[in-house]
């Protein structure tokens, strides 16, 4: 969902005729805002528990759903622009604190010995999910125009993060003597 939200925020910008200096610029401010923000990961964390990651991915989704949004219903040329730089800003500000809290949720309750198996199932599973979700973002471009694309992806990744939430959610948060010894089983 990054990956496709990161090459659709680019080509949105093309698309309204942002001259490409400044999607230079506007893409290395949102970096820095990106480093920035994954130093208050932990404080993020705090604040909103167990359900940081849902936030942070219903957030994102939304916040490109707008962005392609606004330029669908056509506003004028300085607020459209300022409306997607903001959900740019905040799908960064996510995208910062996501790195640093999936490398640490990814190493609870694990010993040193199966991280690097967990590391690599992870990246495998990540590099698939990437592949599939490419391929439905590259998909809704063959019979629509980007904004349209984003509109779509955004909503249809909102409601498979609200679902997901809700089927996990009594495994979310929990302390490690509250999981059940199946659960354990594949962290040994």
């Amino acid at each position: 969902m990054i990956c496709l939200f990161g090459t659709y925020q680019t080509t949105l910008l093309k698309d309204i005729h942002v001259p490409a200096k400044y999607i230079g610029i506007i893409l290395a401010a949102l970096e820095i805002i990106q480093g920035k923000a994954s130093t208050k990961a932990n404080s993020y964390n705090e604040k909103h528990k167990n359900k940081t990651l849902t936030y942070m991915g219903i957030r994102m989704s939304v916040g490109i759903a707008i962005a392609g949004g606004v330029v669908v219903i056509g506003l004028s040329r300085i607020p459209q622009l300022s409306i997607i730089i903001f959900t740019y800003v905040l799908r960064m500000t996510d995208r910062g604190v996501f790195q640093i809290l999936k490398k640490k949720y990814l190493g609870n309750f694990m010993t040193p010995d199966i991280l690097t198996k967990v590391y690599s199932a992870n990246s495998m599973c990540c590099s698939m999910f990437r592949m599939i979700v490419g391929a439905v973002g590259s998909f809704l471009l063959t019979f629509m125009t980007i904004e349209y694309a984003m509109v779509t992806a955004g909503i249809l990744f909102a409601i498979i993060m609200l679902i997901l939430s809700l089927c996990i959610k009594t495994k979310i948060g929990l302390k490690p003597e509250e999981y059940t010894e199946k659960d354990v089983a594949y962290m040994q």
